[in-house]
């Protein structure tokens, strides 16, 4: 009998809460807050932290936020997922000389990757390129980079904004690429 009032009350702290159940329904993905990946880490503990969070998880989400990566964010798994928050808020910033966000299936064949709503920027005025699809040439993949800023901070430069390597069926969409792009 007293079990029942301790389930009420254990539940009483959702009520009133402004949650977005749209959100959880659709299943954007694993925060990587849950991974510690936060804006007020370092740009060396992000990129590890980043690369454990992806080792866990096949899609992500990335709450608003600026967060710095000293080192690309490597995807290396089929169907995996990085889901950001919104173009304008949430973004992921690069402050090496190196690529940006890398989907590289050099060592299994990968398919369905999603890069969405993401603002990939560089600081580095050696930056690579800022989306890669590093991928053995296949049929069937259905890889998208959608509803992202592609942009440069200060001195920062990208020699490529997206570049697709041997994809098929891949999709880039609604993305906006400025700033100082050199190839």
């Amino acid at each position: 009998m007293r079990l029942l009032p301790l389930l009420i009350l254990s539940l009483m702290p959702l009520w009133g809460q402004n949650i977005d159940y749209a959100r959880i329904r659709s299943g954007p993905g694993v925060s990587v807050a849950v991974y510690e990946v936060s804006p007020a880490a370092s740009a060396a503990i992000n990129s590890s932290r980043m690369a454990n969070a992806l080792a866990g998880s096949l899609s992500l989400f990335v709450p608003a936020g600026t967060y710095n990566f000293s080192t690309a964010i490597t995807v290396s798994r089929d169907g995996q997922k990085i889901i950001c928050d919104n173009r304008n808020n949430t973004i992921l910033q690069f402050t090496g000389a190196t690529n940006g966000i890398v989907f590289d299936d050099s060592s299994n064949v990968m398919y369905d990757n999603i890069l969405e709503n993401c603002q990939i920027v560089t600081t580095n005025a050696s930056g690579l390129e800022a989306v890669k699809f590093n991928k053995i040439a296949h049929i069937g993949s259905r890889d998208k980079v959608h509803s992202n800023f592609i942009t440069t901070s200060g001195a920062g430069a990208w020699t490529r904004g997206v570049d697709f390597i041997s994809v098929q069926s891949g999709e880039i969409s609604d993305n906006r690429i400025y700033g100082n792009i050199t190839g």
